[in-house]
Order: C-alpha cells, then structure tokens, then sequence
C-alpha cells in the first residue's frame, strides 16, 4: 500500500486536512498583513486554489504534489478555473472534468482534460473543448491557449460557429485581442444559402467578416463562385469576390475584376471589364448590376446587351430578362433585325408594348433602307409599330434613290406592320418631300409595300424641274430606287414652265406619267382631257397656244422634248396665233403655278411654322389610335389604284386576317 492511500485511509485524515487548512489560512493572513505591495507581483502569478472538496499533499523527492478533488475553484490574477479534480506540482496543473476558465473580458473555455503551465499562462485543453468570445463559440479537441496573448490554435478539426453560421477547418489560430482568426486546410463555412470551401481563411472576430486568401469555391443561391481574394460579411450576407473571380449558374455565367454582391438587397455588381452571359445572351460592360429579386439588370459605363431578340448599346442600360423592360440613359442604341434606334434615352414597357425614345432620335430600317430622324419617337415592338413627333425640328424620313437622298418631313410621321406581310408608313400635317430633281407637297402621305407606292393626299403638289403635278389625290412608284410613276388622280393637271409668262398644260380626270431615269417617256391624259402647247418657230420664238380637247391623250417624249401625240377618240384642236391669245388661251381653268410652297432644301422642310398643323395624339395603353386609320387609309389607296387594286385589296384582306389571328392568340 502506497504511502498516498495510507494517508488516505489514517482516521485522523479529516484532523489533518484542517490542521493544514487553518495553516494555510493563518500563513496567507501573516502575508497579507506583513508585505503585501511585496507580495501582490508574486500572487499575481501564483495559482491559488480557492475550494477543494478534497485536498491531499504527497512530498517525494523534494517535490510537492497537491490533490484536490471535488468543486475544485483557482484563480491567477483575474482568470478564474474550474474542475472536478486537480494535481499542482509547483505552478503546473494538471485538471480534468467539467473544466472552465473564465477571464474577464468575457472570454470563456470549457474542456474535459487541462494541462496548465501557470508560470508562461499556457493551457493545453483536451476533449471536447469550447472557446466563448462574445457571441462566438469555437468547437474542438485539442485547444492550444496562451492567456497573456488571448490566443487560441488548434492542429486538429476546429468548428466555430455563430447563430446560423458554421466555420470548419483542420488547423488554426484566435487572437481575441486583435479580434482576427486564421483558419487553414479544408476550411469550410456554411451559413444560409451560402457554403464556401478553402483552404485558407482569414476572419475578422469584430466585424464577422471572412477574408479569402487563397482559391476559394462558393455556392450561393444556386450560384457557383470561385476566387482568390475577397471577403464574406456574416452579419449583412454581403461579400467581395477578387483575384479571377467567376461566377456560374444555370443562366450562365458573370466575370469581374470585382464582384461585389450585397443578400440583403440580393445585388450581384460585376465591375472592371464586367461580363455576364448565357446561352442565349450576353452583357458587358464597365460596371453590371444584377438584382435577383426582380431579375433586372443594369449596365453602367460602355454597355453592351445581346440575346436572340437584339443588341442595346449606351453608357447605362437597364433591362430586365423576365418582363423585357428596358431603360436606356444617355446616348444609346437598339439593334434588331428590322434596323436599329438611336436615343439620348430610350424607354420601352413590354407588358403594355409601349416605348418611347427621346433626343435627335436616329432610326435606321434596314429592310426598306429608310432613315428616320425626330425629337421623339413612341413604337410599339409587336406590330413595328412607331410614331415620330417633335417640339423642334420636325421629323424626316430619308432614303437613298438614284445615286440621290428622298427627303420627307411633316408635323408627324408612322410606320408599322398589318399581319405578317404588309408594312406601311404614314405622314400627317404639311408633309414635303425634298429631292434634288424632284420635290413635293401635300397635307399626308401614305406608303405600303404592297405596290411601292406612294400615295399623296389633300392639296398635292409635285415638281419635277420645270414641270408641277397636281391632283386630289397623286400616287408616286419609286421602283429599283428610282421614281418610275407619277399618277395624279381627279381633277388632274400639269403644267411645265417654257418661259417666264407661258407654261404647256395637261388637264384631264386622271394623269398617268410613267418615267425612266427621272425623264417622262410617257404620259397618258384620260377622262375630258384637255391641253395646251406653246408653239415656237424655227427662230424660238412662240407662235401661240396650241389648244387640245379629247377624251384621252398619250404624250410620249424623247430626253426633255415632246415627241408625239396620239388620241383617242376624236380630238379638237386648234391653234391661237400669240397676237389674238387670251388669258382663257393660254390659261386652262384651274391653273395655279404653285412655286412659292415648292420645297428648297432638305433643312427647310424640317422647320416648324406658325401655320403647321400640330397634332397631338398620342399613343393610349389602352388602344392604339392608329389601327383603323391605317386600315382604312389603306383601302382607300388600293381603291384608288386602276391596274392592280383588286389584287393588292386580295393581300390586304389575307394580312388583315393574319392580324386578328395573331391578336387573337396574343389575348
């Protein structure tokens, strides 16, 4: 039997342990009372055991050991430790069971096992061991603590955790004074909607914040992100992703030089040569910003968007993938297989079809190789649908035409699409058209591709050199980009300057004057017809009026000059010498020369005046204002046509169909 148990079993043990308690006492009070400035540095550093439930000292080799057991409770300086059993040799411990130390800057650890080296305050924690700092808490089996440092590490699995976040690692270390925490080897943290693998990470204790040091795998929100460099915010679910950062989803994938992304407002911000793509489309630019909530995206600094539908271009786009919306800012383009826009700003809705483009609008269609300019255009992208109007120079469509540029302006100008096959364009109040051999006024005009035609409406009026063309209604084909007919129907008249005081005329019901490079060839004068010619002699000088009534003409020229004449019918003729020539001889009723409205220039017929009708109208959500006048504008253009009308009113009524097939299936 060891000298220890002998003790032990001595029934005068309990004498004994008061009798060195008391001991203990006493002594301690002497000290107190003797030196105690002296003595405070060296208690400072003693480990003092408070209470002991059982307390046995063995002395061997010069050499005490004390037991305690039982509620155990020592203190050192301002650190507190608890234990169910406890062995000091000198100013070590050795502890096991329910093991705390507490210090006061509410740092807590909790074990099974304790080695404790009083003299370097170095504890050494076994099993089941828990760090407290704060609202942290740090789970592990073997703990490494130095208390003077206020520094933890491990070499062993390690899992911190706080409220719903979890971090795990192989190896690492915690300064509670700097507030920083290293974690290295299979770092893993898990927290809502978010997980992160590496194998290195550095954590802000204060700020609860991760920052990567290293390749680090993330997986948020069905998004995969990797990176070299950045941070994770726990607190506002917020992080910093750097160094080839990238991240994947199943809408693709987005690239930054830095990627900022902020779960409370779920904001994905790209920036430094930002790209965001898919299958089907791609974004770029110096910043994007993707809000997962309402799946809009924005695009700042040199935009780019592209998908399967078109092409957005400018210093800021705002576009929204699921409802098609799209906010254009500054100096932007669209680009879609019909042309392309241009804008100061661009506005589109696509639940209501409605868009709107402000400031020196630019649109291009590419298909009829047409350009049009206005302060404002409102479109609709379902039907190609558009309407152009402006406060300052009003707007003008121009198109390229025998090596020359069409001008055509008026207070408003519409274009768009019946069914699948019919596209029109529309101009309204004081519409002029300006060429550099032809030019032409009227109040509106109305253009389909079904024929190429031309239709010009109330008060027209057309110039070509020195010849005018009047009617109620004229019509010109512009085929192979040239001008191949001018039809001027009901109440007819020509008329072409020969001199300051005299003019030829044609008046009939219909005119139909067919042109070949820009020059009459021929020109056929139907229903009452009625003409004069100005007749020179051979010295040029007139000889009179020429005065010719029939119910059809057909003039046919050669280069600039008349060539013959042939008749249908009976004709009247008669010629007036110049000498007995009256005004009602040289003049057939009816004729105004009307050259003083004659356009000039192409800048001119953008110019609003005082007398310009300004219409107003605007597009409605409700309804597009403009659907049956188109219609019925368009019945009324096929009507008036005689070669082909029936036929083209046979395209018409199949497109016509086609459309409320189409709204049909839209509702």
């Amino acid at each position: 039997m060891s000298d220890i148990q002998m003790v032990a079993n001595d029934p005068n043990l309990k004498v004994f342990q008061l009798y060195i308690t008391v001991l203990f006492l006493v002594l301690g009070s002497i000290s107190s009372l003797v030196g105690q400035d002296q003595e405070k540095d060296t208690l400072g550093e003693q480990l003092i055991v408070k209470n002991s439930d059982n307390f046995i000292v063995e002395h061997i080799d010069d050499i005490d050991r004390q037991y305690f057991r039982g509620n155990v409770r020592l203190v050192q300086d301002s650190t507190f430790m608890f234990c169910d059993s406890a062995v000091i040799i000198d100013n070590h411990l050795t502890a096991s069971g329910d093991i705390v130390i507490i210090q006061k800057d509410s740092t807590n650890v909790f074990s099974d096992s304790l080695i404790y080296d009083g003299d370097k305050r170095i504890a050494r924690l076994f099993y089941d061991v828990v760090l407290e700092n704060a609202d942290k808490q740090l789970f592990t089996d073997s703990l490494l603590y130095d208390l003077d440092l206020k520094v933890a590490s491990f070499q062993d699995t390690a899992i911190l955790k706080k409220e719903t976040m979890t971090l795990s690692s192989l190896r690492g270390f915690y300064n509670m004074d700097t507030k920083l925490a290293r974690f290295y080897d299979e770092v893993v943290i898990i927290d809502k909607n978010f997980k992160l693998n590496t194998d290195s990470l550095l954590y802000n204790i204060e700020e609860d914040r991760a920052y990567f040091i290293g390749p680090t795998f993330i997986i948020q929100n069905g998004r995969k992100i990797y990176c070299e460099d950045g941070y994770y915010d726990i607190e506002s679910e917020s992080a910093h992703f750097s160094g080839n950062a990238i991240i994947r989803s199943e809408d693709g994938i987005a690239e930054g030089g830095l990627i900022y992304y902020s779960g409370k407002d779920s904001l994905l911000t790209l920036t430094t040569d930002a790209v965001l793509r898919d299958s089907s489309s791609i974004a770029q630019g110096d910043q994007i910003i993707i809000d997962d909530r309402s799946g809009g995206i924005t695009i700042n600094g040199n935009g780019y968007y592209a998908d399967e539908y078109q092409i957005l271009t400018g210093p800021e786009i705002i576009f929204n993938k699921e409802t098609r919306d799209i906010n254009l800012k500054g100096r932007s383009k669209i680009t879609n297989e019909d042309g392309y826009l241009e804008g100061d700003t661009i506005l589109y809705y696509s639940k209501d079809d409605l868009g709107t483009a402000f400031g020196n609008v630019i649109y291009t269609d590419t298909i009829e190789n047409r350009v049009l300019k206005s302060g404002k255009i409102l479109f609709r992208d379902s039907t190609s649908f558009y309407k152009a109007v402006s406060t300052d120079l009003r707007p003008v469509i121009s198109q390229q035409i025998d090596d020359d540029t069409l001008y055509l302006s008026a207070d408003i100008l519409k274009s768009g699409s019946i069914g699948d096959t019919i596209r029109y364009m529309q101009g309204m109040g004081s519409v002029m058209i300006y060429k550099s051999d032809f030019q032409a006024k009227c109040d509106s005009i109305y253009y389909s591709d079904i024929d190429s035609i031309f239709v010009l409406y109330h008060n027209p009026v057309c110039w070509s050199d020195t010849t005018q063309f009047k009617g109620d209604t004229i019509r010109l084909k512009i085929s192979d980009k040239s001008i191949t007919s001018i039809n001027a129907l009901n109440n007819a008249f020509i008329c072409s300057k020969v001199s300051d005081k005299y003019y030829d005329q044609i008046k009939a019901k219909n005119i139909y004057s067919k042109l070949d490079s820009n020059k009459l060839k021929r020109m056929d004068a139907i229903g009452n017809a009625e003409s004069i010619y100005m007749i020179k002699d051979d010295e040029d000088a007139f000889v009179g009026p020429d005065k010719t009534v029939c119910s059809k003409m057909i003039f046919y020229f050669s280069g600039d000059s008349l060539d013959r004449v042939g008749f249908l019918g009976q004709p009247e003729s008669k010629l007036i010498p110049m000498k007995k020539a009256g005004n009602n001889d040289l003049f057939l009723s009816g004729f105004i020369w009307d050259n003083s409205s004659r356009p000039e220039d192409p800048i001119s017929i953008r110019q609003i005046t005082a007398e310009r009708s300004v219409l107003e109208n605007e597009i409605t959500k409700d309804k597009d204002p403009f659907d049956e006048p188109v219609s019925e504008i368009l019945d009324k253009a096929l009507n008036d046509k005689i070669p082909d009308g029936q036929k083209n009113k046979k395209v018409l009524d199949k497109a016509k169909s086609s459309s409320i097939e189409k709204k049909k299936k839209d509702k």
